[in-house]
């Protein structure tokens, strides 16, 4: 098992009502797997996350970057990404400028 750090951001912390937690996952997890794993923690968690996930089944790029932004370790990645123990994951929404 892998220990992952995953951080929310902006609206997603609001609508989550949490800024962090701690997931213990298989060893050859991705952010794919995390997102399935998370989206059960509630009513919230679960239209946030599966929202992405079914939107990800048609465009991954173009959903991805309209809908939810990812990093691991402060690097943009995306839902294939395989994480490693110790990682840090943060999910926050695309930033619009003014």
């Amino acid at each position: 098992m892998i220990k992952i750090k995953v951080l929310f951001f902006a609206n997603f912390r609001e609508l989550l009502d949490c800024s962090s937690l701690s997931v213990d996952l298989k060893e050859d997890a991705n952010i794919r797997d995390l997102c399935d794993l998370i989206k059960d923690k509630g009513d919230s968690w679960s239209s946030l996350f599966s929202n992405v996930q079914s939107d990800l089944n048609s465009d991954p790029i173009t959903s991805l970057n309209n809908k939810i932004k990812i990093a691991v370790n402060q690097e943009m990645t995306t839902l294939e990404y395989s994480l490693k123990n110790g990682d840090e994951v943060a999910f926050f929404p695309p930033v619009t400028g003014g």
